[in-house]
C-alpha cells in the first residue's frame, strides 16, 4: 500500500456504515460509534490527493447512500 502514502481515503466503519475521510495509513477511528477502522482490511471506496477532491467525493459517496435509501 506504498502508493497511498499521503492521500486521503474515503473510508465506511464496518460496525455503523459512516463515511468518512482519513490519511492514515494503518487505522483510524470513526468519528460517529468511535469503532476502529483497520485499513489494512477495509478498502477504501475513493482516494484523492487534495483535501477538496476527497472531501467532494466524500460528499457525492454519501448523496447517493441518501437516494438509495428513499
Amino acid at each position: 500500500m506504498g502508493k497511498a502514502r499521503g492521500l486521503y481515503k474515503v473510508v465506511r466503519c464496518r460496525r455503523c456504515g459512516w463515511l468518512q475521510l482519513t490519511t492514515a495509513e494503518k487505522a483510524t477511528t470513526c468519528k460517529r460509534c468511535g469503532a476502529r477502522i483497520e485499513l489494512r482490511s477495509a478498502r477504501p471506496l475513493a482516494m484523492a490527493r487534495s483535501a477538496e477532491e476527497a472531501r467532494e467525493m466524500l460528499v457525492r459517496l454519501k448523496a447517493r447512500r441518501v437516494e438509495r435509501a428513499y
